[in-house]
């Protein structure tokens, strides 16, 4: 990714081509041609939440200022101030999420913690910081703030830094304003799901894909500015004509999907950004001039390519390669945990309350269950779904 917090990048498209290029009116695929350039005005990431693998955070004095600081903002019904931090004011909210028991927020982020100790299978806190606090400190300054913040206000270390999801994004000024049956007639798709949200009859914002796994929004970002009173300093420099229509092509990224692209950790977000906008923006949706019934070979619309064009911007560009098995699948300690995780209630389902004795009656039932049954064929079936050769998977036995 090449500085995306320094000056703006503007490109510029002169359309040449008559059959490429944007329509006078409404841009919903007419025969009218203009010569208005397309400009791409900012790229980036606009938003990312990170899963945090950090050494033991249950210790008592932590626990109780935190535990203090959360039943004061019970009482007032809102945050409250905590401390000052390195990462400025902390404040504490009296509610966490469904899977974190405490809420924190400074000026460049979210952090949702639990106070426990560390484990492969489950992060203990997660940061979701501010796109304001991307366009500022970029992906290397975010990490330093994120491994500092936990050293030094919670007192532990960061192991693994997840990815849990991730949006990218491009702001795009056209001439006009966009339409629901220009995007209806342009779009190619992976994915065939889509909606459209509408404002005074206009279109506000158009999503293609599902929350997730992958969703593309193509919204109105001069109107959504206006709406919530924001300021346009991040376009400046830019003519007051191109600030009329400007639209945010954005895709958010689900765990699954990034996973599935092999980023796992924080520094492979840096290291597939060029390579996921060149998957996303060719391969997964593009705009094209349907021009060919066959949707692969129409022409890409010219201020899409201009979208394209942006890969090498973000960084360098390789042919993204796929997992083809889910991690946690891959790791025979998932199942313990998994197993682990229903063993109480099956103790109590089976007037059980001693350990021992309830992962014998566990082996005893398991035994039973599997007599009537093919354990080898199923073994044999679930090697090939995992992609794995059976052949070299050997018993282990004790003598």
């Amino acid at each position: 990714m090449k500085d995306m917090q320094n000056h703006l990048q503007i490109l510029e498209l002169q359309n040449h081509n008559a059959a490429g290029e944007i329509p006078s009116g409404p841009l919903r695929g007419d025969s009218t041609i203009s010569h208005a350039p397309i400009s791409v005005l900012v790229y980036g990431i606009d938003n990312t939440y990170l899963n945090i693998y950090a050494e033991n955070l249950n210790y008592p004095d932590l626990s109780a200022m935190l535990s203090h600081s959360k039943s004061i903002a019970s009482r007032n019904k809102n945050g409250i101030l905590w401390k000052q931090s390195c990462a400025g004011d902390v404040i504490v909210y009296p509610v966490g999420s469904l899977r974190y028991a405490y809420h924190l927020q400074t000026r460049y982020f979210d952090l949702f913690l639990n106070l426990t100790a560390y484990s492969p299978f489950a992060p203990n806190a997660c940061f979701q910081f501010t796109a304001q606090a991307l366009w500022q400190l970029g992906l290397p300054g975010i990490k330093d703030m994120l491994i500092r913040f936990i050293r030094e206000e919670l007192g532990s270390n960061v192991i693994r830094i997840q990815p849990t999801r991730l949006d990218i994004y491009a702001d795009v000024a056209l001439p006009h304003h966009l339409t629901d049956v220009f995007l209806k007639q342009h779009i190619v798709s992976v994915s065939r799901v889509s909606r459209c949200i509408y404002t005074d009859d206009q279109l506000g914002t158009y999503y293609r894909g599902t929350r997730g796994r992958i969703l593309c929004r193509i919204y109105n970002k001069t109107a959504d500015l206006v709406k919530h009173g924001k300021s346009f300093d991040h376009y400046d420099g830019v003519t007051h004509e191109l600030l009329q229509h400007i639209w945010r092509v954005e895709f958010e990224l689900g765990r699954k999907t990034l996973h599935r692209y092999r980023i796992d950790d924080f520094d492979d977000i840096q290291l597939n950004l060029g390579s996921l906008w060149n998957y996303l923006t060719t391969r997964w949706l593009s705009l094209r001039l349907p021009l060919d019934n066959n949707p692969s070979r129409r022409p890409v619309h010219p201020w899409w390519s201009e979208v394209q064009n942006l890969a090498s911007q973000f960084g360098t560009v390789s042919h993204l390669t796929r997992n083809a098995i889910q991690l946690r699948k891959s790791d025979p300690h998932w199942y313990i945990a998994h197993i682990s995780g229903c063993l109480p209630a099956f103790a109590i389902l089976s007037g059980k309350t001693d350990l021992s004795a309830t992962i014998l009656h566990l082996s005893t039932e398991l035994t039973t269950w599997w007599d009537l049954r093919d354990f080898d064929a199923a073994c044999r079936t679930k090697a090939i779904n995992l992609g794995i050769d059976h052949t070299n998977v050997k018993n282990d036995e004790t003598i």
